[in-house]
């Protein structure tokens, strides 16, 4: 048990992580180059007894060959390792034979371990290479005349001595076919081995199989729901995008931009009821601004919900988050509602999302579910999400809209003011083309009336037009303004440059209607 355990591991240092095949032959060949180290080890004290002295150092080359093969053996190696193996056996065995004297032909039939050695651990052509050199060698020993030399051996009982190589080369033919039935055994239990660990592979791999295919559908039913969910994401995309373009938001009439804006929520949600409602933080209430009911859109109608009766939901929309009642009557933040509200009405589910502006919370959208509960999903409530941005835009366009419409009701008081004055320049100027018809008769009065008509020139050039510019420049800056910051700034320097001009223009009509004279130090009094 200990020696096979040492050779295994032997094996596994020198020629382990081979292929099945090569392996096989790659352990037969250690085995080969073992017995031979073996019995040429045992060989040469009989030598020294028989008196066969080339028999002694071929064995000292044998010994010195084999251990060089079991130390040097790789697993890159180790077929020029079977090939040296083989041509080592043949040309020791030749020797041998060239030297047996008169027990040649006792040693003759040694040259059958060529092949046999050949047959264990090469490949199939040099099998037949080798068996043919083998071939030629015996019938060269057996044409070729004996040779005669002083190392040839001389056995003393030739006859015995013939019996005991053959004895000898069957025992040796017997434990190599021992050792190579032996290895294969081993093999067929390493076989039988590696074909269990193969089934109970394939068996986990069938199971893998059953897992992969379960896990494959249940891949197939999620690509599925993602496909389903990214077509939802693709339509609340195109709604919102048609939402944005609509009427109501652009030309800043917030009553049409509620109506589309909640029947196409309703629509998309496939929902019954959708609301608008705005905050009032003064006395802490949300009215109803707009409501979508089954198919019919109506004015809020001054409904009211107060923070001192719907505490919980208060508290939750104050927060800015957005409310995900699936099973309302129950939820938290909304089975307040349940008696007064939600059975009345029938109503199951609610989504309710704030939406604010200026970094405030300025209202909720509502969105109801009657008749049975609702599942909101989270795409549902991103899109929620994003209508409520939408209510935002439509409260600032139309507030936008009303201040353009009162920046264009003063520059119209503005044009009419300047038309005033424009007027009264007229007046003037009737007034001098009739002092001009006197001047012969009254030069001292013309001289100073043109005076006069100079310093209204100044008035007219500096304290006049000078505010009357300002205002028409301001005008045309608010027009292409939309900031509504901006458009107040504009707007206080608008009334500002309308005040002084107002202030002029009413300086010169008292100066005139009390009849002192118009210039520019009057005007500065």
């Amino acid at each position: 048990m200990f020696y096979s355990q040492a050779f295994n591991t032997f094996l596994k240092k020198r020629i382990g992580g081979l292929p099945t095949e090569s392996y096989r032959k790659a352990r037969l060949l250690l085995n080969a180059v073992g017995v031979s180290l073996i019995f040429s080890l045992a060989y040469l004290p009989i030598s020294f007894i028989t008196g066969f002295v080339i028999a002694r150092y071929t064995m000292y080359v044998s010994v010195l060959t084999m251990t060089t093969f079991l130390l040097v053996i790789r697993p890159h190696n180790w077929k020029l390792v079977a090939h040296l193996f083989v041509a080592t056996v043949w040309s020791l065995t030749l020797v041998l034979i060239y030297f047996s004297g008169d027990v040649m032909s006792g040693m003759l039939s040694w040259l059958v371990i060529t092949p046999l050695v050949a047959l264990m651990i090469l490949p199939f052509r040099m099998q037949w290479l080798w068996l043919g050199i083998t071939i030629l060698s015996v019938l060269l020993f057996l044409w070729l005349p004996k040779p005669e030399t002083l190392l040839s051996y001389t056995s003393p009982w030739p006859a015995f001595y013939n019996t005991s190589l053959v004895v000898g080369l069957v025992g040796m033919i017997y434990l190599i076919t021992l050792t190579f039935q032996t290895q294969q055994h081993h093999l067929l239990v390493l076989a039988e081995g590696q074909n269990e660990e193969l089934r109970a592979a394939e068996e986990e791999l069938r199971q893998s199989m059953e897992e992969l295919s379960t896990t494959q559908e249940v891949l197939n039913e999620q690509n599925l729901l993602i496909g389903s969910r990214q077509e939802k994401t693709e339509k609340y995309l195109n709604t919102l995008i048609t939402l944005a373009m609509c009427k109501g938001i652009l030309e800043g009439d917030k009553q049409i931009a509620y109506d589309q804006i909640l029947s196409t929520t309703a629509q998309a949600l496939k929902t019954t009821r959708v609301s608008i409602w705005h905050y009032q933080p003064n006395d802490e209430h949300i009215e109803c601004m707009a409501l979508f009911d089954n198919g019919v859109t109506k004015r809020g109608e001054g409904v009211k919900l107060y923070a001192k009766d719907f505490e919980n939901y208060f508290k939750a929309i104050l927060s800015e988050k957005v409310i995900v009642a699936t099973d309302a009557r129950n939820h938290l933040a909304t089975r307040e509602f349940t008696e007064s509200y939600l059975k009345p009405l029938d109503i199951y589910s609610m989504l309710d999302a704030p939406y604010i502006e200026n970094g405030k919370f300025q209202g909720v959208i509502c969105c109801e579910h009657q008749g049975e509960i609702k599942n909101w999903d989270q795409e549902d409530v991103l899109f929620v999400n994003s209508i409520a941005d939408l209510i935002c835009m439509a409260i600032n366009s139309s507030q936008r809209k009303e201040f353009e419409q009162e920046i264009l009701l003063q520059r119209e008081q503005i044009l009419q003011q300047n038309e005033k004055l424009v007027s009264f320049a007229e007046e003037i100027k009737l007034i001098n083309q009739s002092l001009e018809s006197r001047v012969a008769e009254r030069t001292a009065a013309l001289n100073e009336q043109n005076k006069q008509l100079t310093e209204y020139a100044f008035v007219n050039a500096h304290l006049l037009r000078g505010p009357l510019s300002r205002i028409l420049g301001l005008a045309e800056v608010i027009r292409h303004t939309q900031s509504r910051e901006e458009i107040l700034k504009l707007v206080e320097l608008l009334d500002f440059s309308t005040k002084e001009l107002d202030a002029v223009v009413h300086r010169i009509t008292t100066i005139l209607n009390e009849g002192r004279k118009l210039d520019r130090n009057s005007l500065r009094e």
